[in-house]
């Protein structure tokens, strides 16, 4: 089955972009609301039994949340739906945000 497209994000995402540690520095900002935990290696070995793949998998759910925060919301769900369970709010998130905002077809 093919990834559903999502409509893309209308505006210049360069103030989006949170490469590096700027996610980290800007994390407890973007999540005040809803409390997300920062997915670095320890959020990873507390919350998944890949323990000993944990360094591997944060880097990957980073680069999911950074798609998100920049708009690309297909890569992010795409992104989060590699990493099973551990990706699963992130691809949530990004597909209801998607539906939400920038769809235009209710169908």
């Amino acid at each position: 089955m093919a990834a559903a497209k999502t409509p893309r994000f209308p505006y210049d995402q360069k103030p989006y972009n949170y490469d590096g540690d700027a996610l980290h520095k800007a994390w407890d900002r973007l999540h005040a609301g809803d409390c997300e935990p920062f997915p670095d290696a320890a959020m990873v070995r507390r919350t998944c039994k890949a323990k000993a793949e944990a360094a591997a998998l944060a880097p990957q759910l980073q680069q999911a949340w950074r798609a998100y925060h920049r708009g690309d919301f297909n890569d992010a769900i795409w992104l989060g739906s590699k990493l099973g369970p551990l990706g699963a709010t992130i691809a949530n998130k990004a597909a209801a945000v998607a539906a939400t905002y920038l769809e235009e077809d209710d169908r």
